[in-house]
């Protein structure tokens, strides 16, 4: 676990530096200007343009030139995912799953990498993918690469390639980094706890399931558990995670995942109730005695 937090530590490193453009598959060569009135032909070398009366001739300038950097393409039913050029020689990919959409990655003498999911909600966010039908969130679930592995080096350097592909969808689609999808929000329903007052959008009151307890609440979706708050310390839930603090009360949120046999509108309603928690969070923001774990 904590070689993934730190691979994604360094994919977020990445992702800071996505503003930056980069250089396409295909892209031309790049030709320094020559800071003269003319620029030399094939008939006419740099040397023998005539002098400015006015002043010396300007030295030519060298000519430099970049080269396109080209990257390996994969195909997926959303995108066409741009990887580093050396995934092509050392990489394979396999569809381990179609619905929802899971793309593992493994070296060809198959030490695995990495799975790309796909609407799952498994493993770390990447981020949301717009443009299509509905938006599609990204994570990612990285393999744990023993660090005395003889491999070790060249295994982690494969895996930091996900930032590769994350800057190249940014680049190419409508996709937005470390971001769950963005959901229109109506009206608000309060929900009354022993610690403090939750707000809700008002789209899911009739079909979000609501049990409040002295020290929790649960939110559940047609009898599958969405997520649970918890007002009290979980030292020893590992799914737990810690949102902030009201007043003395520790906040905890443990997500679940959606029923296998929920249709594709269904599984949409779960993880935007899911997603709302982020709605909640904000209305809790805007209270003084609510202080944010981030």
């Amino acid at each position: 676990m904590k070689q993934a937090l730190s691979l994604i530590l360094a994919i977020l490193c990445l992702l800071a530096l996505c503003a930056c453009s980069t250089p396409q598959e295909g892209s031309t060569e790049h030709t320094a200007a020559i800071p003269s009135a003319e620029k030399p032909t094939a008939q006419q070398p740099a040397d023998s343009l005539p002098a400015d009366n006015d002043g010396p001739t300007a030295d030519p300038v060298v000519t430099e030139t970049e080269k396109p950097k080209v990257f390996f393409p994969i195909e997926t039913p959303f995108a066409t995912l741009r990887a580093p050029e050396e995934f092509g020689a050392e990489v394979q990919t396999s569809v381990v799953n179609n619905d929802p959409y899971i793309l593992g990655f493994f070296t060809k003498d198959n030490y695995e990498l990495f799975w790309l999911h796909a609407d799952d909600r498994e493993g770390e966010l990447l981020g949301t993918l717009y443009g299509g039908e509905t938006p599609r969130v990204l994570t990612v679930v990285f393999a744990e690469v023993p660090p005395d592995s003889e491999n070790y080096e060249t295994l982690t350097r494969l895996q930091l390639g996900v930032g590769v592909i994350i800057d190249n969808l940014i680049e190419d689609y409508d996709f937005a980094p470390n971001e769950l999808p963005v959901v229109e929000l109506g009206e608000e329903f309060p929900i009354e706890t022993s610690v403090c007052t939750l707000y809700y959008p008002s789209r899911w009151k009739d079909l979000a399931q609501i049990d409040v307890e002295e020290k929790s609440v649960k939110f559940s979706y047609q009898d599958c558990p969405v997520f649970e708050l918890f007002f009290d310390d979980m030292p020893e839930n590992p799914d737990a995670f810690l949102l902030g603090t009201y007043v003395d009360h520790p906040i905890y949120i443990v997500s679940y995942r959606a029923d296998e046999s929920f249709t594709e509108e269904e599984q949409e309603n779960y993880y935007a109730m899911q997603a709302n928690v982020n709605y909640i969070l904000d209305r809790l923001s805007e209270d003084p005695q609510f202080f944010s774990a981030n």
